[in-house]
C-alpha cells in the first residue's frame, strides 16, 4: 500500500494529450526521446499509408531497431541480474496483476473464436490497476501497445521483421501459389509478426523480480 502514489493516479487521469496518451512527467527529458518517438511515428504511418516509399530495403528493420534497442535498454533486465531496470508494469504491481489474472474462471470464459475479450471484471481491474503506474511507464506502455496493434493489422508492410526460420516453418503448411511457390496469408503473417514482437518486448513489460538471496 505504501507504494501507491496518489500523484501518479491524478496525473494519469488528468494529464492526457490530444492523442489520448498520458503526458511525460519528466521535467528534464522527453520520454521516449525524440529519435524513438520519430521511429514509432514512421512505422505507425506505414500501416495506414499504402503509398509510403521506403528509402532503402532494410529501412523498416533499421527504424524498428531504434525502438527495440531503447525499450530493451530501459526496461529489460532479463539478461542481467544486476540491472536496476524494472519492467514497464513494475515489480510493485506484479503481485496485484497476478491476483487479477487468478480471478479468471476458465469455466466461464467464452472460448468462441469470435469473442477474445477479457471478462468485464478482469478488464475493469486491469484498467484501474494501470492508473497506479508511474506516468512515464504508462506512457511508454501505451505507445508501444498502440504501435504493435497497428503493425500486426498490416503485417505485410513489416515482413522483413519476421525471422526467416519462423517464416519458412509457416510456409511448409501454407497455401501454394499458381507458380508452385508457397505463400502466407495475411492472418499467418500477422501471427508470425505478433509472435516476434511479443518475444522481443514481453521481458520489457511484465517480469518477476530476480531474487538474490
Amino acid at each position: 500500500e505504501e507504494n501507491i502514489s496518489p500523484v501518479n493516479i491524478i496525473w494519469n487521469l488528468e494529464k492526457i494529450s490530444s492523442s489520448g496518451v498520458v503526458m511525460s512527467n519528466s521535467s528534464r527529458h522527453l520520454m521516449p526521446p525524440t529519435n524513438v518517438l520519430s521511429a514509432m511515428k514512421i512505422l505507425s504511418a506505414m500501416s495506414s499509408n499504402n503509398n509510403y516509399k521506403k528509402p532503402y530495403d532494410n529501412y523498416v528493420k533499421d527504424v524498428f531497431q531504434t525502438i527495440e534497442r531503447y525499450y530493451t535498454d530501459q526496461f529489460d533486465c532479463s539478461s542481467n541480474e544486476n540491472s536496476e531496470n524494472q519492467p514497464l508494469l513494475t515489480y510493485d504491481l506484479y503481485e496485484l496483476l497476478l491476483a487479477i489474472l487468478d480471478t479468471i474462471d476458465s469455466n466461464v470464459v467464452d472460448n468462441s473464436k469470435h469473442n477474445k475479450r477479457l471478462p468485464e471484471h478482469v478488464h475493469t481491474a486491469f484498467t484501474l490497476s494501470l492508473l497506479l503506474l508511474p506516468p512515464n511507464n504508462r506512457r511508454h506502455l501505451h505507445l508501444l501497445l498502440r504501435l504493435i496493434t497497428k503493425m500486426i493489422s498490416q503485417p505485410e508492410k513489416y515482413e522483413i521483421l519476421i525471422d526467416s526460420d519462423e517464416n519458412s516453418k509457416e510456409r511448409t503448411s501454407s497455401s501454394v501459389s499458381k507458380n508452385g511457390s508457397s505463400i502466407l496469408t495475411k492472418t499467418q503473417k500477422s501471427l508470425l509478426l505478433k509472435s516476434k514482437l511479443i518475444k522481443i518486448f514481453w521481458p520489457c513489460v511484465f517480469r518477476t523480480q530476480i531474487s538474490h538471496g
